[in-house]
């Protein structure tokens, strides 16, 4: 059998969380902790407060470097634009890879607000084509009889 799943020490997901909330990286704060990457990835398998407190603070957080990227952007000089250009397109490519629906470049014609597409039928796109059909014929034999009244 195997040994079971060690708790998620609070303090740790504590100071896990808030630093993802100022848009930092896990690697530097694992580093920081002194645990794996593969640790935390563990408990969010584990722990369903932690995964949605974990998820809740890379969407914060990757607003946080976007509002960092402007900031230095809106400050950027004729020496250093490129690098500034860089780390701005590196923070928008990261918000967009950990908060898709805000960040991403995905357009999203229908459906609800977590991604469901809208769905249709086979059969019901027919039965709307034969409506559409049907009413357009009626349409034309009533606009012929109008014109051979005359």
């Amino acid at each position: 059998m195997g040994r079971p799943p060690e708790p998620v020490p609070a303090d740790k997901a504590e100071k896990i969380i808030d630093a993802l909330y100022e848009g930092r990286a896990l690697t530097d704060i694992c580093a920081e902790l002194d645990i794996g990457t593969q640790v935390v990835s563990k408990w969010k398998a584990k722990d369903e407060e932690f995964r949605r407190e974990f998820a809740c603070a890379r969407e914060e957080g990757a607003a946080m470097r976007v509002e960092r990227a402007s900031a230095a952007v809106d400050k950027a000089t004729v020496a250093n634009w490129q690098v500034v250009k860089m780390q701005a397109e590196h923070a928008m490519k990261v918000a967009a890879c950990f908060c898709p629906r805000v960040f991403g470049t995905k357009v999203q014609l229908g459906g609800d607000r977590d991604g469901v597409p809208i769905k249709v039928s086979h059969v019901d796109a027919e039965k709307e084509l034969a409506s559409i059909l049907a009413e357009a014929a009626g349409r034309a034999e009533t606009t012929s009889s109008d014109e051979g009244a005359d």
